[in-house]
């Protein structure tokens, strides 16, 4: 019977001591993801997935409380960015109410969000004036983005949101198949924040490029 017991003690002890590996591996890989060095991509999201409140309570300590968030963002960005990429066809856009201006006319409708009707006072006019072509959603609230993705059901999504929201509708498309990619916010607040709009016209664009050069060799 002693016999039994140490070797459960064994297994105890070699599972536990491989469980805090992981840990250890997913933390140390969350931190360099965040700041933009990727190690096994899909290893350290699965361990970002298993351990994202200790990740994000060990984060704060360190001066950044969304650490797991971060990481979750730029890993998921690197496991889809050559599909995303070499997509042939142009991705929904999802941005977040909080872009709007204090002085916005728009109006909400239940089913599409906050339909914008290009003002011009904020980048969400701006960049739907410029590409009237693609499919772009507002939403008014982070549950609506997965709402999009169910009702649209689009093959490519491009994100916009701050880490939380990002993170988590990053990982609904991820874990379903369609490929996506996010932009964090570089201003929170929830109130008249702001996107590197250099950034997310230059992705815009080239899927627009892309589009045209593919009709041009149809023709």
């Amino acid at each position: 019977m002693s016999g039994f017991f140490f070797w459960l003690g064994v297994a105890v002890a070699v599972v536990g001591g491989l469980f805090f590996l992981f840990f250890v591996f997913g933390f140390v890989g969350a931190m360099l993801a965040a700041r933009g060095h990727i190690v096994v991509p899909r290893l350290a999201l699965l361990a970002v997935r298993l351990f994202r409140g200790a990740f994000n309570t060990l984060g704060s300590l360190l001066g950044d409380p969304h650490l797991a968030d971060h990481a979750g963002v730029a890993l998921i960005n690197r496991i889809h960015k050559r599909r995303f990429l070499q997509s042939s066809n142009p991705p929904v856009l999802i941005l977040p109410q909080c872009l709007r201006s204090v002085e916005c006319p728009a109006r909400i409708d239940p089913r599409f969000g906050i339909v914008c009707r290009q003002c011009g006072r904020c980048v969400i006019g701006r960049l739907k004036k410029a590409h009237p072509e693609i499919g772009l959603f507002v939403t008014p609230g982070g549950t609506f983005a997965t709402r999009i993705i169910r009702q649209e059901r689009p093959t490519t999504v491009l994100g916009v949101a701050c880490a939380n929201d990002l993170y988590e509708g990053m990982l609904y498309c991820h874990t379903r198949g369609v490929v996506v990619c996010g932009l964090e916010l570089l201003r929170d607040g929830c109130v008249e924040t702001a996107v590197d709009e250099e950034r997310l016209f230059g992705i815009v664009e080239h899927f627009r490029k892309g589009r045209k050069e593919h009709i041009a060799e149809e023709g």
